[in-house]
């Protein structure tokens, strides 16, 4: 990172500050020089604030805004760097109270962080615009945090030799943001997961291989001969042939299988003969009974329910006759009732007709009447107009005079309460508050919770989230510990099943071989002819043997998979252990920290907070400072707001004033100008009686007309509907006469028809019973049909039965059972033997392949595997005496090279060649946690000795050595962060003169391909360097910057 413009405005003690970096490059070395308290440490301040928002000091955010800055005037830092090719502008704000467009407001901090052509050149890429986003794009840029920003690059006023006294794990931090070796540590962790992956998996395959070999698959003598071959001949001749053994044992049961399912299926053919056979002897003598019962049995009364049949049949040629003749007399008897109610309607309608003339003659006298009333309703509405707006205009007066009360009584309110709040705003004039002491209140406010929110709450947080993160773990670590004792009971438990598992698996085996054996003939497995234990057996289901042989499989793995978390397990309980470790340290730093910070906070404030850290008393006691100025604040705000409003309010009392004045003399005049015009107009009666009047009459002239309309209405109504009657009375006496006609015609044809010769009955009253038994006749045809359907039928059937079985005889089905029982069981136990020699075939088959499979990956991955172990060995310390890991190993190696640089080129020349740098004697053996630490060795006493023994001259050249010697080994490593600048805040008055002489030549040394300023009061040095930034005090706080070249 190298400077090259800083622009400040209402920054500490300065107002308005261009500072160009790029006029130091004349010389390797400038000055920052000025009076004390002029701003020289504010210029260092501005470039770490504008960077990580944080000055160098204790100082927090919201203190660097001038103090002599108004609301209209805004706190800004611009600062322009270069990294690598680019050139980045950062502009950053802090939280500041600035006047907005109506009123002052409280502004939150503002950042941006951009890639530019040039100082006040074009914006090339925005990278952020929020102050969080742009704090971690500069830690990803620099590479560095502002703690480890203020050891390397920038060092502060009594600050800088903080890394060359840091513990080694804070070095280490440092070391591997500058060096890069992140990398070296990611590196180690992913091989670690990949070795333990890779250790876990050869095992584990070395595991399986053996359980295969040893399975319960294999016979105690196929074992033996597994056990006795060499390594390289296990699978391809000695497992391979006991394969081929059980796959020709399975050939052999097949076949025999099969000829005896082919005499099963040849004897159940005869069965299925035989019991077919018999069924259609036993169906021909059900189909004889039948006919006999069914059909010869019910002949007689078949013919009965036939004769029955032809009386319906020849009733049916009488049924429309009769129903014409019915319908006839039935049509003549309604028309008769009918005309006589439409005579008896006519005679009414005559009657009604001339009571309705009458009535019309009699309302024709009242005409003359109506017509007066009509001539009486043109003239009112003109009367009724006039008279309301008489009543209009009275009732104007009436409201004109209230009104008038109104505004009377309105302007003698106004003029007392103009009065009271006259007196009331020389009270509160009185009372208003000075400003200057609030402000001042503001200030010291404001500073206290920028420390509280910018140092203390950040860190006290840090330490609640590393002891939060260190419990974590601890429980984590603890849960592990107790969670290994049930989980070697499972594993114990597992390998207890998988064993017991195994021993009935061999029982169930030999006992399914038992039931093989046949007395007389040799045992297969030890060629014995005598079976004295074959029937002390337990006969053995093909389902019982594979539920066993895949319940061994499931426990096997049950086991493996215990065996596998066990391994896991007490991993994860050595690494949490050591998580837990480092946690537990990286808190105690953090509550060191907090403590030195919470001091700091207590000698600016006031002794009034607890000795005691405690975050919510601090932040309760604040709140109490704060909401008691608020409220003084508000307090007085109110009092300026009610003076105010009460300025306006008399404003507005003086023009309700005039307003009412003025409305009281418009309504006066008002009410004389309604008064004239209600004479004009002499009304004598009222608008409501006109009204009435005009309703009556309407009433009267609209009941004459609805009256008349009404009884022209109904007299046209029945003269209608009486002709309406005498047309259906003329119609209904033709019909009459047609259907007695039709009544004498039918009645004719039906007598000729009972009177015939051939006719089943001469009486009328019998046809028509016949007529209405029509669901009978259905029912006697549907009988008669199925009867004869049925007889059909069984005579087919008895026929066709007797023809097929003439040359048969009746099947013994006893006999033909037996001999298909005897087949059945005979193929059951060759399938027996068939399953048993399949299930060890595919046993012995899955045996093979598993064991082929961990063979062929074995192949694959051990070598690589041996690789990986003797990377993963070399990388972690586990080979010879160097138990030192890769990344501590390449920190050290960086340090001993500053070191080296150090004594080679500064420590020796400044101290005279006094000093030397070393490592530790614990951190040479390189076995130990404090491998960073420094130490130095003393030529005049010939002993080593830690840096912390050092005076302070001693211990300024001595940091001075390590912060240039760090810098150079950085700008000279490929890996490493580019340091391009180097500022020294002080430090230089401890130096005798002989000493300052040479720390100058080293710093102009380095200054040759870098940026170093330094600050100084020391004389000496402000005339030894040329290139010099003064800072000059110009009064009422402020300063300004000069450049002198």
């Amino acid at each position: 990172m190298r400077p090259i413009a800083l622009k400040l405005s209402y920054f500490g003690p300065f107002e308005s500050a261009d500072i160009d970096f790029r006029n130091f490059i004349e010389s390797p070395i400038f000055l920052i020089s000025g009076d004390t308290g002029a701003g020289k440490s504010t210029i260092l301040d501005a470039m770490s604030y504008a960077l990580f928002g944080a000055t160098t000091g204790s100082r927090g955010p919201k203190e660097v805004r001038s103090q002599f800055a108004t609301v209209e005037e805004k706190t800004q830092v611009t600062f322009y760097f270069e990294q690598g090719s680019h050139l980045y502008r950062v502009v950053r704000s802090p939280e500041q109270t600035l006047m907005g467009t109506r009123k002052v407001r409280d502004q939150a901090p503002e950042a941006s962080l951009a890639i530019v052509n040039g100082v006040n050149g074009k914006e090339l890429q925005s990278l952020a615009s929020k102050p969080k986003d742009v704090g971690l794009e500069i830690a990803g840029i620099l590479r560095l945090d502002h703690e480890q920003f203020k050891k390397i690059i920038l060092l502060p006023q009594n600050d800088f030799s903080r890394f060359l006294k840091d513990s080694s794990e804070e070095k280490k931090k440092i070391l591997k943001k500058i060096f890069g070796t992140e990398v070296f540590e990611d590196f180690q962790s992913r091989l670690k997961d990949r070795y333990i992956l890779a250790k876990s998996a050869d095992e584990e395959a070395t595991r399986a291989l053996q359980t295969h070999y040893q399975s319960d698959t294999w016979t105690p003598e196929e074992q033996d001969k597994i056990e006795d071959a060499l390594e390289a001949d296990r699978l391809e001749e000695t497992v391979r042939g006991l394969l081929q053994v059980r796959k020709e044992s399975h050939e052999l049961a097949k076949k025999a299988h099969q000829e005896a399912t082919a005499e099963r299926e040849r004897i159940d053919a005869l069965y299925q003969t035989g019991q077919k056979l018999a069924r259609d002897f036993k169906s021909l003598e059900d189909l004889q009974a039948d006919y006999q019962e069914q059909i010869l049995d019910k002949a007689d009364e078949q013919a009965e329910k036939k004769g029955r049949l032809k009386q319906l049949r020849w009733a049916e040629q009488l049924a429309s006759d009769i129903a014409k003749i019915d319908q006839a007399r039935a049509d003549e008897k309604a028309n008769r009732d009918k005309l006589k109610v439409l005579q008896a309607e006519s005679q009414d309608q005559k009657k009604a007709i001339k009571d309705l003339v009458e009535r019309k003659s009699e309302l024709f006298k009242r005409e003359r009447e109506i017509d007066r009333l009509r001539e009486e309703l043109k003239k009112l509405p003109t009367q009724i107009f006039k008279a309301k707006q008489s009543k209009d205009k009275q009732d104007k007066i009436d409201q004109a005079q209230l009104e008038l009360s109104k505004f009377q009584a309105q302007l003698k309110e106004n003029q007392a309460q103009k009065e009271e709040q006259s007196d009331r705003l020389a009270q509160l004039e009185e009372n208003v508050l000075d400003s200057a002491l609030l402000d001042a209140e503001k200030v010291r406010l404001d500073a206290m919770s920028s420390f509280i929110d910018g140092q203390l709450k950040p860190q006290a947080a840090n330490c609640d989230s590393a002891l939060k993160k260190a419990k974590q773990l601890e429980i984590k670590w603890k849960d592990y510990q107790n969670k290994l004792p049930q989980l070697k009971e499972e594993f114990e438990q597992a390998q207890r099943e998988v064993q017991a598992k195994e021993r009935n698996r061999r029982q169930m085996m030999i006992a399914q071989l038992q039931e093989d054996l046949v007395e007389g003939q040799a045992c297969p497995v030890c060629g014995a002819e005598d079976h004295p234990l074959a029937e002390n057996g337990h006969r053995v289901s093909n389902e019982e043997l594979i539920d066993l042989i895949q319940s061994v499989d499931q426990a096997q793995a049950q086991y493996d998979q215990k065996r596998s978390e066990l391994d896991v397990l007490q991993e994860s309980i050595a690494r949490q252990e050591e998580d837990f470790q480092m946690q537990n340290k990286e808190y105690q730093d953090y509550q060191d920290q907090l403590n030195a910070s919470y001091k700091q906070f207590q000698a600016r404030f006031g002794g009034e907070f607890s000795d005691d850290f405690d975050l919510a008393a601090i932040q309760e006691g604040f709140k109490e400072q704060k909401d008691s100025f608020e409220a003084k604040s508000k307090q007085n705000q109110e009092l300026q707001a009610q003076a105010g409003q009460l300025k306006a309010s008399l404003q507005e009392l003086d023009q309700a004033l005039n307003l009412v004045q003025k409305d009281l003399n418009a309504t006066s005049s008002k009410i004389e100008s309604l008064e004239e015009e209600i004479a004009e107009l002499d009304v004598k009666v009222g608008s409501q009686e006109l009204e009435a009047l005009q309703s009556d009459c309407q009433k009267q002239v609209q009941g004459y007309e609805e009256q008349k309309e009404q009884l022209e209405s109904q007299l046209n109504k029945n003269q209608e509907q009486l002709s309406n009657y005498q047309g259906q009375i003329k119609t209904l006496e033709s019909t009459l006469a047609d259907l007695g006609q039709v009544l004498e015609e039918t009645g004719r044809k039906l007598a000729e028809k009972l009177a015939a010769a051939d006719a089943l009955t001469h009486e009328e009253a019998v046809a028509r019973t016949w007529i209405d038994a029509d669901q009978e006749l259905e029912e006697l045809n549907r009988q008669i049909t199925q009867y004869e359907t049925h007889e059909e039928r069984l005579k087919k059937d008895i026929q066709q039965l007797e023809e097929s079985l003439s040359d048969q005889e009746r099947p013994d089905l006893v006999s033909l059972e037996k001999s298909r029982q005897d087949s059945i069981k005979a193929a059951e136990i060759q399938a027996s033997q068939v399953t048993r020699a399949e299930v060890a075939q595919a046993q012995a088959s899955k045996e093979f392949k598993a064991i082929e499979k961990i063979l062929s990956q074995q192949a694959d991955s051990k070598a690589a595997f041996q690789s990986l172990q003797q990377l993963y060995d070399a990388m972690f310390g586990k080979t010879g005496g160097d138990k030192l890991d890769l990344e501590t190993y390449v920190l050290q190696s960086y340090l001993e090279q500053i070191l080296s640089y150090a004594n080679a080129h500064f420590i020796n020349h400044l101290s005279n060649n006094r000093y030397q740098f070393e490592l530790p004697e614990e951190a040479r053996d390189r076995r130990s946690n404090r491998g960073l630490d420094i130490n130095v060795y003393d030529n005049e006493t010939g002993e080593s000795r830690s840096t912390d023994t050092l005076s302070g001259g001693e211990t300024f050249i001595a940091a001075l050595s390590i912060a240039l010697s760090l810098s150079e080994v950085v700008q000279n490593s490929s890996r490493g962060v580019p340091i391009d600048a180097l500022f020294i805040d002080e430090g230089f008055g401890s130096l005798d003169q002989e000493t300052l002489k040479k720390a100058m030549q080293v710093l102009e040394e380095i200054g040759e391909n870098r940026l170093v300023g330094v600050i100084s009061h020391i004389e000496e040095m402000k005339a030894t360097i040329r290139q010099q930034l003064v800072i000059k005090k110009t009064g009422n706080g402020r300063s300004q910057v000069k450049v002198s070249v």
